[in-house]
């Protein structure tokens, strides 16, 4: 059975591939391709791929954003941009060298691009634990977008747990909500949140660490079998919740005009 012949895109990917023992042979059939066929995904990421091959993190960094700027659609592209997330998460395990090599390519990229990537990325996940955790990565690295995405993601959460089947506390949605979102959302003053939700956000909070200190035997492990593992890693200790809850309560008093002195003293008089 004869191959059908190649096209002339496939040629020309083909002769670059051929000569990638000779960097700048290869550069050149690649430079031909895109002048001529610059719509052509196939030849933008192998141009791509060849940089990545080479350790080039600089030219990766380009072919990247050129991709995203005019093939954000492309699969391949995202899948991509999620191992390069998932590195800088450091929740897949490759070698040193191409861990750094793809975080060197996310860091070479101009601010607008990684901003971009790491919000087109959480919006194009339909997880919502995933979803979550890029955009907490997102306000984390670039805390001006905390104004758009902040309440929203209080929002995803609380809705994402009350049409869920869990009936405890302690859960993944809730461990978010408390250990990871609360915090950098009641630091931003900018971010304006009903008095109703903040008292809803501030009994979720006490719940969630209360639980987690009196939770029974053997809890633990029954929540770790599920798609959040890891839960407990950040609430084993046991000053721990008291830590997480202490900051809520904290970033709450400055929202109700709560003055957590007075408090104090009337907890010190008594002992």
């Amino acid at each position: 059975m004869s191959q059908s012949p190649m096209t002339d895109e496939e040629y020309l990917v083909f002769k670059a591939k051929e000569a990638q023992k000779d960097e700048f042979a290869a550069k050149t059939w690649l430079m031909i391709a895109r002048t001529l066929y610059p719509q052509n995904f196939k030849i933008h990421f192998e141009a791509y791929s060849m940089h990545k091959l080479r350790g080039n993190e600089v030219e990766a960094a380009r072919c990247l954003e050129l991709m995203f700027l005019k093939f954000s659609t492309e699969a391949n592209l995202w899948q991509e941009v999620r191992m390069i997330l998932d590195c800088l998460r450091q929740e897949i395990t490759l070698d040193a060298t191409s861990s750094k090599f793809l975080r060197d390519v996310y860091y070479s990229l101009s601010v607008d691009i990684q901003r971009g990537l790491l919000l087109t990325a959480a919006e194009k996940t339909t997880e919502t634990i995933e979803h979550c955790k890029l955009v907490i990565m997102l306000l984390e690295m670039f805390p001006e977008c905390t104004v758009q995405q902040g309440l929203k993601l209080v929002d995803t959460l609380l809705m994402a747990e009350k049409h869920s089947n869990i009936t405890v506390p302690v859960n993944s949605m809730r461990r978010l909500l408390v250990c990871d979102i609360l915090p950098v959302v009641l630091k931003a003053p900018s971010v304006d949140i009903p008095h109703n939700i903040l008292y809803r956000l501030l009994h979720k909070s006490i719940e969630f660490c209360i639980y987690s200190i009196i939770r029974p035997y053997g809890f633990e492990e029954r929540i770790m079998t599920g798609p959040s593992s890891g839960l407990w890693e950040k609430i084993t200790n046991p000053e721990t919740p008291w830590l997480n809850l202490g900051g809520i309560v904290e970033g709450m008093s400055q929202r109700f005009g709560w003055d957590l002195e007075i408090g104090r003293a009337s907890c010190r008089e008594r002992v």
